[in-house]
Order: C-alpha cells, then sequence, then structure tokens
C-alpha cells in the first residue's frame, strides 16, 4: 500500500527539520522505502520563530526535486506549516504563507499548552476566512478535553483533523498516545501523516501505523485517511461529501439568493436545523457555482468573496432538544416531591380535617396568634361539644 505524507519537514536548513542535503536526500529515502510515493514539504512558516526562511524554502526544494527524479514514480509538491498567529491572515493572503500546494487548505498548529477556546476559535477564523485549515497533530494539545468534544466540534464545522504517525506509539508521551488512539478508532482522524524531522527520531514510518488503522479500525479507513484524503487535500476537493438527510425541495427551499443593488455580488443563505451543517452547504453552493460559471460562461473572474460563517457556539437543535428535556424530568421530579410530601402529611390543619380524621363536630374556632405573648390568658385550637381537640396553654 502506497502512502501520501502531507506533513513533513523534508526541506534542508528552512526550520527544525533536516539541516544539510545530505539529510534531507537520506529522509526522503527512507520515506520511499516505506511505501511513501507522494510528499508535500511542510516547512514551519512564521518569521519571529523562523525568520523570512521563503527563499531558503524555494532553493531547499528545487535541490530536492533535482535529487527524487530517481524515483519515477514519486510526486513532490510544497507548502508551510502555519504556526498561528494574529497576524497569519495577512501571511496567508499574501502568499508569504503557502497552503498546500495552492489549494485552500492551511495545515496550521499551536503549542502544546494552549487554551483548548484559543485554538478552537483562532481555526474557526481561518474557516470564516475561506480557508480550509488542516489542524496538525491534533492528539498533541494537552488541554483537549478526554472526550475529544473539541475535535468533533471542530470537524463537524469542516476543519481537517491530522494525527502523527508515531503518536499512538508513545511518540509524544502517554498523553499524546491516549489521545491519537482515540481519535482514530472513533474515526475522527482526516488524514495521518508523518511530520517527520529526521531518520533517527522523527522518522517517516506511515506504514506501522497503516497497520495499525487497519488491524483496529479496516481497511478501507485506513486507505481513506493515508491516500485518499491526502490526494483530494493536494488537489483542492472536498474530502467528504455532506450527506444530506433531506430531499431536494426541502434543501431548495432552505436557500436564498440575493444580489445587492448596484453590485456584481450573490449573497447565499442557508437556513437549517444545524448551523454549521449550513455553513458546508453555504461552502459547497459558492466553489460549485464560480466553477459551473467559469467552465460554462467562459469567465475567468468569479471568485468567492466571503465564504459562509459560522459563529464560535453556534445554536444546535440537539442540545436545545436535550436542556427541553432535562427540565421536563426537574420538573417532574420536583412535582412527584411536593406530591408525595403532601400525601404523607397526616396534621390536622382545618375544620374539615378535624370532622374527616376525629368525627367531631366543631363548634367555633378561635384564630391562632401569631404572637403568644400578646395574647396570654387566650386559649388557641378548636373546641367541639365533647372536649378540646387541640389548645394552647393559658396563665
Amino acid at each position: 500500500m502506497n502512502n501520501a505524507d502531507i506533513h513533513m519537514h523534508l526541506l534542508s536548513g528552512v526550520d527544525d527539520g533536516t539541516k544539510t542535503e545530505q539529510q534531507m536526500q537520506e529522509l526522503l529515502d527512507a520515506a520511499y522505502a516505506d511505501g511513501t510515493r507522494i510528499i508535500c514539504a511542510t516547512p514551519h512558516f512564521h518569521p519571529g520563530y523562523f525568520g523570512d526562511n521563503r527563499n531558503a524554502v524555494e532553493d531547499a526544494f528545487t535541490e530536492l526535486k533535482n535529487y527524487a527524479k530517481k524515483y519515477s514514480d514519486l510526486q513532490l509538491f510544497l507548502g508551510n506549516e502555519l504556526r498561528y498567529s494574529t497576524n497569519c491572515l495577512d501571511w496567508l493572503n499574501s502568499g508569504h504563507c503557502m497552503t498546500l500546494n495552492g489549494s485552500r487548505y492551511v495545515l496550521v498548529d499551536f503549542l502544546e499548552s494552549d487554551d483548548s477556546e484559543y485554538i478552537v476559535s483562532s481555526v474557526l477564523k481561518l474557516l470564516n476566512a475561506g480557508y480550509a485549515p488542516i489542524l496538525a497533530h491534533a492528539e498533541r494539545y494537552e488541554n483537549f478535553h478526554g472526550d475529544m468534544r473539541e475535535i468533533v466540534y471542530l470537524q463537524e464545522c469542516g476543519v481537517v483533523i491530522q494525527v502523527d504517525a508515531q503518536s499512538p506509539f508513545a511518540g509524544w508521551g502517554r498523553g499524546s498516545k491516549q489521545r491519537s488512539r482515540r481519535i482514530i478508532e472513533n474515526y475522527l482522524a482526516d488524514v495521518i501523516a508523518s511530520d517527520a524531522h529526521d531518520v533517527l527520531d522523527r522518522p517517516p514510518q506511515m506504514s506501522v501505523c497503516y497497520n495499525y488503522v487497519e488491524n483496529k479500525c479496516d481497511e478501507e479507513y485506513a486507505r481513506q485517511i493515508f491516500l485518499n484524503n491526502p490526494l483530494d487535500i493536494l488537489n483542492d476537493l472536498d474530502i467528504s461529501q455532506l450527506n444530506l438527510d433531506t430531499s431536494y425541495k426541502e434543501l431548495y427551499s432552505s436557500i436564498t439568493i440575493e444580489n445587492p443593488d448596484n453590485t456584481r455580488i450573490l449573497e447565499v443563505t442557508v437556513e437549517t436545523k444545524d448551523a454549521m451543517q449550513s455553513k458546508k452547504i453555504v461552502d459547497a453552493i459558492c466553489r460549485t457555482a464560480a466553477d459551473k460559471i467559469n467552465d460554462t460562461m467562459g469567465i475567468d473572474q468569479v471568485n468567492v468573496y466571503s465564504a459562509g460563517t459560522v459563529g464560535n457556539n453556534p445554536s444546535n437543535s440537539m442540545q436545545m432538544t436535550t436542556y427541553l428535556l432535562i427540565g421536563i424530568v426537574v420538573a417532574m421530579i420536583v412535582y412527584s416531591a411536593y406530591l408525595i410530601a403532601f400525601i404523607l402529611d397526616d396534621k390536622i390543619k382545618t375544620e374539615e380535617d378535624v370532622a374527616k380524621y376525629l368525627g367531631l363536630s366543631v363548634l367555633g374556632e378561635i384564630p391562632n396568634s401569631k404572637n403568644a405573648k400578646k395574647n396570654r390568658g387566650k386559649y388557641q385550637g378548636y373546641y367541639s361539644n365533647s372536649k378540646k381537640v387541640h389548645g394552647g396553654k393559658s396563665k
């Protein structure tokens, strides 16, 4: 089984990967020997950490392609691994930071100790800006919850989840090992990549992880995340279908298209019960429409001006239903408690209780005083024609 690796620090002298041309060649040879036939070199990009390494990247990639000519069935591509920063959209829009093979897919990473909310909100900013984020080595973020709620949420929003091939075997410690296995075994990984830096400490051992995924999950899933999805990413295709559980008429009725006055812009709005699904539909419509208009009318400048947007905490109909059910259950419990207390309460409180439970006729009632000190000498309680039923002290 041949693999496609879209996360590798292969280029020499540009980041914390290989340092020399010889090390770069050795790493390429090791990846090829392991069965990798498609590689996207992804040097780090962040001027504050690695300086402006664009020229060095271009030179090293040229050297790599010349060396790789001996492998006739090997394909090489280029991109960056973006270390997220508040300036990253400027870097991407200007072309200083490269997407993977010029696609809309951006490989992005964070510090392992970064807050989970910060990671989620930052990735969604890239998504809302029209890019398709690939969250690099998602298993290594220490503040993600054990139930993988952040992973599930980001994937539902359209973020690609990438796991390092070494992580299931304690390549990054026990925590990363557990998280990576949980992600894989719950079919939450979209891409497995080597994240290789050298042939010793961080080698490109994709085949070992492939066998693990095939045994723990199935062959189809292993092929999807080791080959098919990476290929679709490099070709700028969607890595998954929308899988809409709705009819054509229902989908059509949920879509609104408007043309603002005096503009050549079309605004697409989709309203469904799932905000994240609505965003995916909007993005798919815009991309498909742009391609079809280009092909049909021969217009080369049809672009998606802005991707669909989704908030950091979109409403979720399932969550609202759950909260409603919880409220009903709590109300039933409270009502049941009051009912039980009422049934078990055997105190005599009214004239009717005296007649009902004691079989006595009530002749009159002396009101109970709220302040006994101000009502000394007065009896309190009920009297019948036979005896006093209840009373207070007299002085």
